[in-house]
Formats: C-alpha cells, structure tokens, sequence
C-alpha cells in the first residue's frame, strides 16, 4: 500500500514539474493563394483600374473641340481689323471738322474785333483832343470839358507829397448810339502822363472838403443820356507836358486817344 502512495506521488510531481509553454504561437509565411477580385460596389464606378498601370489626364486639346471652324475666326479677325480701321478715319474726320470749325470761330471773332475797333475810332479820324473838344464814336462821346491845374481844395490830412500837386479833370460822357442801347459809362481805361511818367491817381473823397467835386463813377446810361465828374491825380509840380490817354475799346489796345491838359 505504501507503494501505490509513493507511486502516486511521485506521480502528480512529475504532472505538476513539467514546464509550462507560454511563448505564442509562431506563424510561417504561408504562400496567399490567388484571390477572386474585389467586387466594385460604389454603382459611380464602372471601370476597374488595374495595378500598376500608369493614369494620364486628358489634355485640352482631347477635352475641348472647338465649336467655330477656322474661317469663322478669320472671319471675326477681319471684322475687327476693319473696325478699327473705319474708327481711325471716323476719329481724324472728326478731328478735321473740328479744327475747321474752330478755325471759322476765330475767323469769325476776329472780324467782330476788327469790326469793333474800327467803330470805336473817332468819327472824325482824329486821335488828339483838346479842352472842350468832343472825341466821338458810333456809341459814346466823350469830352474833356474842365481842368484844375493846381487843385487846393484838400484838408491837411491829405497834403500832397513834397513837390508834387493835385490836378482835378473834369469829364462828360454821352451814349449816342443809334440804336436804344444803355452805355456802361466809365474811365478805367484812362491815365494821366506827366512828362512821359504814369501820374499816380486819388480821389475827391479822399482829398476834398468842400464836397464841391464829384468823383466820377461808372454808371449805366440811356440813349442820348449823359453824366459827368471829376478824377483826380498827383504830379510833380515842375511838369511841362500833362495828357491824358484814354482807350475807347480794351480789346484795341493799341488804339488811344490823347486829351491834352498841358
């Protein structure tokens, strides 16, 4: 009996010594059989792409046709060569049209420059005038018809200058025109030389304290009207030759006509 225990035993040891295998288990390269091909299930694909084989995008010139044969385009190169052709000669037609009317424009005020010159010279031709005598042209007459050589009606605030004096000119001017046409009457185109040298020009209202001169002052006339006043200037008082230049029309600068004062 003692035997079978032993044996027993001995048995279970050798059960429970033998070593225990927990390394995994090792997979050997298996050869992979040839597979069915994968079914294409996306219904958008309709063609299999094999492997390895190279996809090149289309070009244009594969995607694209043109829709208009060659003779249509040269057709439109034609249209638009022409056309900028006909707008060239359009445009310098245009331009001489231009230049031509603005030629007869200046033609034109030329001769209403030429025609006014002529109509503001004295009727009579003359271009000098003395006290009293009337300088006349087709729409005003103007005379000269009092001179104050040496004017001393001036406060002592309004002196003049160290060997210089006051000279007070008295002028009327009438509208005779011959037709029913105001006159815009005024001497802002007169001046004073005494000796040759621009006398310098003042006021009544500046110098005068008798209040017996009237400034003269522009003023719009009727037909057959007339008004009149003073303009005074400052000169030396040894001056040998006084006149007075006045320009009927501005735009015949070169046309003046002399009052002679001294």
């Amino acid at each position: 009996m003692n035997n079978d225990m032993n044996n027993n035993y001995n048995t279970n040891n050798s059960i429970n010594n033998e070593p225990v295998n927990n390394t995994e288990p090792v997979i050997t390269n298996v050869p992979v059989q040839n597979q069915e091909p994968v079914m294409n299930t996306n219904p958008m694909i309709t063609e299999q792409i094999p492997n390895n084989t190279n996809v090149v995008a289309p070009t244009v010139s594969q995607t694209k046709t043109s829709k208009f044969p060659s003779w249509v385009k040269t057709l439109i190169i034609v249209l638009i060569i022409a056309a900028c052709i006909i707008g060239f000669f359009v445009y310098r037609n245009n331009q001489a049209e231009k230049k031509a009317i603005n030629t007869d424009v200046e033609e034109l005020e030329k001769d209403v420059v030429e025609d006014l010159a002529q109509k503001s010279k004295d009727i009579n031709g003359k271009t000098s005038f003395k006290l009293n005598e009337p300088f006349q042209n087709e729409w005003e007459k103007v005379t000269l018809t009092n001179v104050i050589n040496d004017f001393k009606d001036y406060s002592e605030y309004s002196k003049p200058q160290n060997g210089y004096k006051y000279i007070a000119l008295e002028f009327t001017i009438t509208n005779v025109g011959e037709k029913d046409n105001s006159l815009y009457a005024n001497l802002a185109n007169l001046s004073v030389y005494a000796d040759d040298k621009v006398a310098k020009k003042t006021f009544a209202d500046a110098i005068d304290t008798s209040d017996k001169y009237k400034d003269f002052g522009a003023e719009e006339l009727a037909l057959n009207k007339s008004t009149s006043g003073y303009v005074f200037y400052e000169i030396p008082v040894n001056s040998k030759k006084i006149v007075a230049k006045f320009n009927p029309y501005l735009a015949n600068e070169n046309y003046l006509v002399d009052f002679i004062i001294q």
